[in-house]
């Protein structure tokens, strides 16, 4: 019966992470030991919100016929998802490695095809 109990517990203990004083990813190529602008969520769930903010008035004027499929408009705002998609994808990567000169840019790119998106929709009156 120890030996069934044993097990477990070197299972968990295996699992526990290892530190280093300069941190787990510092010898990564342009990562910082201490990842405080990477560890804030909140720059990545602005642009997330502004993001989703963008594709819901995307869906609302595709439902009422405003944007067609296939127009330069439609084209315009994939061309521009795909950007923030990769934005994102990026900043996420750039976070799970502490790499906050990535992760900065990253975000950067993203906001950038947010605004895209938000230039590519139509304007009231025209």
């Amino acid at each position: 019966m120890t030996r069934f109990l044993l097990l477990p517990a070197l299972a968990l203990a295996a699992c526990q992470p290892t530190t280093t004083a300069t941190g787990p990813v510092a010898s990564l190529p342009g990562a910082s030991a201490v990842c405080s602008l990477a560890a804030d969520p909140s720059a990545f769930d602005t642009a997330l919100k502004a993001y989703d903010a963008a594709t819901d008035a995307v869906g609302l004027l595709i439902d009422v016929k405003v944007i067609k499929p296939g127009s330069s408009t439609a084209l315009a705002l994939a061309a521009a998802n795909d950007k923030v998609l990769a934005g994102f994808a990026a900043a996420e990567h750039a976070r799970q490695v502490c790499n906050a000169a990535d992760y900065i840019s990253a975000l950067t790119a993203a906001r950038a095809a947010i605004a895209d998106i938000r230039a590519a929709l139509p304007k009231k009156g025209g």
